[in-house]
């Protein structure tokens, strides 16, 4: 049975606010932690998550990552500044 097409519909329209709530964050400086990079970002909005990608083998991040808010409002006024 194939699913009704407002049920396809929340699908999408639930894959799209995952997609527009995470932002790529680059240029951040190895010292900074993951906490630091939520409370900064968190002045936008509730932050929902922070994942900075760790080098190979290293608990050292690479300087880039995404940060994901609970609200897609917060990742648009991030990117807008």
């Amino acid at each position: 049975q194939q699913p009704s097409l407002d049920a396809t519909k929340q699908r999408a329209l639930a894959a799209n606010l995952i997609i527009f709530n995470r932002v790529y964050v680059g240029s951040v400086p190895f010292d900074v932690t993951e906490s630091e990079v939520s409370d900064m970002f968190g002045l936008f909005g509730p932050v929902k998550s922070v994942q900075m990608i760790a080098e190979t083998g290293s608990a050292r991040h690479r300087g880039y990552g995404f940060v994901e808010w609970e609200v897609p409002e917060a990742a648009e006024l991030a990117v807008a500044k």
